[in-house]
Order: C-alpha cells, then structure tokens, then sequence
C-alpha cells in the first residue's frame, strides 16, 4: 500500500474468504491465492472518501510490501520475477 497525492494505491490477492461467516471450510481458495494460481489486483481509491478510482488485475500477484510511487508512476515486483511500472498516458 501507497499513497501518492489524494490516491491510496493497494496491491496484492483477493480475499475470497468472508469472515462474518462462522462456517470458512479449510481455506484451500484463500491459499491458492496467496500461492498465485489466481494472479493478484490493484486498487487505487481517494484519500478523502474511499471511492474506488480504478482497478487492475494482475497477471502476478505483488510481492509483499513492493509497492512504491515516485515521478508519477507505480512500481512493484511480481511474484513471477518482474518489475511492472504503471505510468498514466500522455
């Protein structure tokens, strides 16, 4: 997780267990995720409210804690060896 300006940028794997629920099973679907069988998310909401500004699915999930941003772009690493650079167009 980073914030850069008025966006909270978060990145890595789906919760897909739902813990309000007393009865998970074993947690098979959680751990695939965190394995990377299901690639990861990213996730930039506002600062201000927590609206959702945009999402991107990921091929890859982050690896822990690689999230930066610097210059106007983000940067993390994958669990599959790369460094992704996001940049805005233009």
């Amino acid at each position: 997780m980073c914030k850069a300006g008025d966006t909270i940028d978060v990145a890595g794997v789906r919760d897909v267990m739902d813990e309000t629920k007393k009865k998970q099973g074993d947690g098979a679907a959680q751990v695939e995720h965190w394995e990377g069988k299901h690639g990861g998310i990213l996730l930039a909401v506002s600062a201000k409210d927590g609206a959702r500004k945009w999402s991107l699915n990921l091929v890859s999930p982050p690896v822990f804690d690689s999230l930066i941003a610097a210059r106007g772009s983000l940067y993390f690493t994958t669990i599959d060896g790369k460094l992704v650079r996001l940049a805005p167009q233009g």
